[in-house]
């Protein structure tokens, strides 16, 4: 916990069949919340899902988490759970404008990709390698405010990859990464 930023790491064994969806409850929600699903495009084997939470502008001192696996269209189960607990004022700033940042490059172990947003958005970022293929999707609706998503990049081969970020459905940057 950084702030008002919960950082979700998870290691497990996926494939591209399967994907992880993490979902959220506060203290005054009925039922959980989707708030990303995270896809590994690679053969079975283990993978780090990373993923940051903004919890700006809540004032709960307790946020549950519950990670469900989907494999295909047919099974679909829990793998774990968490409680975090915070005391921090977590007050909404928003931005005065949109920006994304995609740091370090090159990158050796995680990429950082910061999004800042004046308005409620759909985020997808999406990595290729040099060969076009897609290694690595997300998605999420991200509120006003800032998130920043961190990449294990360790896991990928020493190569060339193209991160591509749509806002609400358009590409608004896609950039060269050099994994070393």
């Amino acid at each position: 916990f950084n702030q008002c930023k919960v950082l979700i790491d998870l290691s497990i064994k996926t494939d591209n069949t399967m994907s992880i969806g993490i979902e959220r409850k506060f203290p005054t929600d009925l039922d959980y919340s989707l708030v990303t699903t995270m896809q590994n495009n690679g053969d079975y084997s283990m993978h780090q899902f990373s993923y940051t939470d903004d919890l700006a502008g809540t004032n709960f001192g307790t946020v549950s988490y519950r990670y469900k696996m989907t494999i295909g269209s047919d099974t679909t189960f829990y793998i774990d759970s968490a409680v975090v607990n915070y005391s921090n004022n977590c007050t909404i700033i928003i931005p005065t404008n949109n920006s994304i940042s995609i740091t370090p490059n090159p990158v050796s172990n995680f990429l950082n990709i910061n999004i800042e947003r004046i308005s409620e958005s759909k985020i997808e970022i999406i990595i290729y390698n040099a060969a076009g293929q897609k290694v690595y999707a997300t998605n999420y609706t991200q509120e006003p405010g800032s998130t920043t998503k961190l990449i294990d990049m360790y896991t990928y081969g020493r190569a060339v990859y193209f991160v591509s970020v749509f806002i609400d459905g358009k590409k608004e940057i896609t950039k060269k990464i050099l994994r070393q």
